[in-house]
């Protein structure tokens, strides 16, 4: 980190050049001002990236105060930026590439929604039941003549904060369904338009702004911070390339 007297600048390690799109917001307060330092323009030059922006302060000039949401997001964008860039492809042409795509999300979610329904996932999201897709996945798959013959080896699920950061990375992952759904059904492959239950999952739902209600307003986050750190980090490694693709043959 570097410091002097007007603004702090995070400067980060960075080797993915896709970051240049995915790099989240990360705000900073300036000492004796009213504005609010947001890093969002990126220069990738030898592996490192900073940037710089300015926003308002808000109303009583208070320092800010991110999110949960914002903090997990800040935490974790190393690896989901490097999820985002294994997690898509042109379904739209190449049936294969989608089955791939099926085959790794099924070997990771389908234990982790068995392992946060073994730790009790339904008191933290009581929609639990209509959220879980393991069996939208698994018909999907039969859809395209294939079976999932491993799985990931889920880490042990930890108490609530930790469990709030796995389902933060599980129920993100519908963000980008809308997407690779089109792509899908634009495939000439009828069986590739017919197997987008996964990605359809939850269409018009707000699953996801329900999902942040419930994830801000958590007692046990709040007080344990670094616990859904650690819990969303966990499962974003997870769906590594280099880890999911051991288990995505075909």
């Amino acid at each position: 980190m570097h410091r002097n007297p007007f603004v702090r600048v995070i400067i980060l390690n960075a080797d993915m050049h896709h970051m240049t799109k995915n790099f989240p917001a990360m705000r900073w307060k300036r000492p004796s001002s009213s504005t609010i330092l947001t890093f969002r323009k990126l220069d990738v030059c030898g592996g490192i990236v900073t940037a710089l922006q300015t926003i308002p302060t808000p109303p009583g000039g208070q320092p800010y105060s991110p999110s949960i949401r914002e903090s997990l997001r800040t935490a974790t964008f190393d690896l989901h930026a490097e999820v985002d860039a294994g997690f898509s492809g042109p379904f739209d042409k190449d049936t294969f590439s989608y089955i791939k795509f099926l085959l790794a999300l099924t070997r990771v979610i389908v234990p982790l929604e068995r392992a946060l329904e073994s730790a009790g996932v339904e008191r933290l999201l009581i929609d639990w039941a209509e959220r879980r897709r393991t069996a939208a996945l698994i018909l999907d798959l039969q859809d395209l003549g294939q079976t999932v013959t491993a799985e990931a080896s889920v880490p042990p699920m930890g108490g609530e904060a930790w469990q709030f950061g796995a389902l933060y990375v599980l129920e993100g992952s519908r963000l980008g369904g809308a997407l690779l759904l089109r792509r899908a059904r634009k495939n000439s492959d009828v069986r590739v338009q017919q197997a987008t239950r996964y990605l359809d999952h939850g269409s018009g739902r707000h699953f996801w702004q329900s999902f942040l209600a419930r994830l801000e307003d958590s007692a046990a986050v709040a007080r344990a911070h670094e616990e859904a750190v650690a819990g969303a980090r966990a499962i974003f490694s997870l769906f590594l390339p280099k880890i999911v693709e051991r288990g995505a043959r075909v």
